[in-house]
């Protein structure tokens, strides 16, 4: 929380946006008179001075940090209110790094929590928040904790209310210590949806810690890439991906055949989009998982792997069963002249719209 005496707030190169400067308003105390937010990244000045002016704070906005031949489009959402309660609560580090970090009532209803990189590139998903903390750099410590044991603990405090009504929650690019994965897995609530720990390096030993909670949960949408996962870590979690998922996203780890098989006997009969890009899967682990992959997948995404013309061909005898399949993704692998002519081949179900194909030259 901001100080109750503080006065003035001086805010200096932190990336603040529009939805941030309108979070700050939500927990100025009755003494501040002055914001001054240089160097920042304010879209639309006159609104801010308005909300601001509102509570009786004067605004000084010198020196955003927009080019002047490119001029920022203003957002496509409304900018929140600083009266309504937080639903949708983003940490990052300006305001955490001037010991600022935001009081979450447990009491309200908080839906969804992110921190660290989940920001301003993101705001286009999220519509309607009303206190968002903008900002960067995901490595910096704040009195010795780093941004992501902040957000375990505000997580810790929201969940302690019975009627707390999270469901979706992000941690992406925090640097997860082992420690927080633990505390986080035993966290998670019942009523979660949506969990996003992408680029954490949680490694074997990461994912194993936090698999066996999964299938507490009401997983929808599962997203785990660029975490170093391997054969191992992606055993430990096959046993344990909850029914409820339609969304598994892996791309960017280590899986190989011998993680797929692992994958191909626990696939989640609802599932809609599988993407295991960028990882080490060849012609065996295709072979091994394509006869599992349910009849509701639309989305398959295999590109940048090691998937050769044997692959390829099983592929193509495949796509005439699916009957809800949208994109296949194949782009980057080793499917060869013999792999492109039977994929070329194939019989088409009318659902499938992109069939894309191009070659690794290597």
């Amino acid at each position: 929380m901001l100080p109750p005496s503080l006065a003035e707030l001086q805010l200096f190169g932190n990336s603040i946006g529009d939805a941030g400067a309108a979070a700050i308003a939500g927990v100025a105390p009755s003494s501040l008179k002055k914001i001054t937010f240089e160097r920042n990244k304010i879209q639309r000045p006159a609104d801010i001075q308005e909300l601001l002016a509102g509570r009786g704070i004067r605004v000084e906005l010198p020196r955003q940090d927009w080019p002047s031949d490119n001029p920022p489009v203003p957002p496509p959402f409304p900018l929140p209110s600083a009266d309504l309660p937080p639903r949708k609560l983003a940490l990052s580090m300006p305001l955490i790094a001037a010991g600022a970090t935001p009081a979450v009532d447990p009491h309200r209803s908080l839906e969804e929590l992110a921190a660290c990189d989940k920001l301003a590139g993101d705001l286009e998903l999220w519509t309607q928040y009303t206190a968002f903390i903008e900002g960067a750099s995901s490595m910096a410590n704040v009195m010795d904790k780093p941004v992501s044991t902040v957000g375990v603990e505000i997580l810790g405090h929201v969940l302690q209310h019975p009627t707390h009504a999270l469901t979706r929650l992000a941690f992406v690019r925090c640097a997860l210590h082992f420690d927080d994965i633990v505390r986080l897995a035993a966290l998670l609530p019942v009523g979660l949806t949506t969990l996003a720990l992408d680029g954490n390096a949680l490694q074997d030993e990461g994912v194993s810690a936090l698999s066996p909670r999964l299938p507490s949960t009401r997983l929808e949408t599962l997203s785990l890439p660029a975490n170093d996962i391997g054969d191992a870590g992606m055993e430990v979690l096959a046993l344990h991906l909850p029914p409820t998922l339609k969304e598994l996203r892996l791309w960017g780890n280590r899986i190989g055949d011998a993680g797929v098989r692992a994958l191909a006997h626990r696939i989640p009969p609802a599932l809609k989009e599988l993407d295991l890009s960028d990882n080490a899967i060849g012609d065996f682990g295709v072979l091994a998982f394509l006869s599992y992959l349910p009849a509701t997948l639309t989305q398959l995404h295999l590109s940048e792997n090691q998937v050769g013309a044997i692959g390829a061909a099983a592929i193509a005898e495949w796509i005439p069963s699916t009957t809800a399949l949208r994109r296949l993704d194949l782009i980057g692998n080793r499917i060869g002249q013999v792999g492109m002519a039977a994929l070329g081949a194939a019989h088409r179900p009318p659902t499938l719209r992109y069939l894309e194909l191009v070659e690794d030259d290597d």
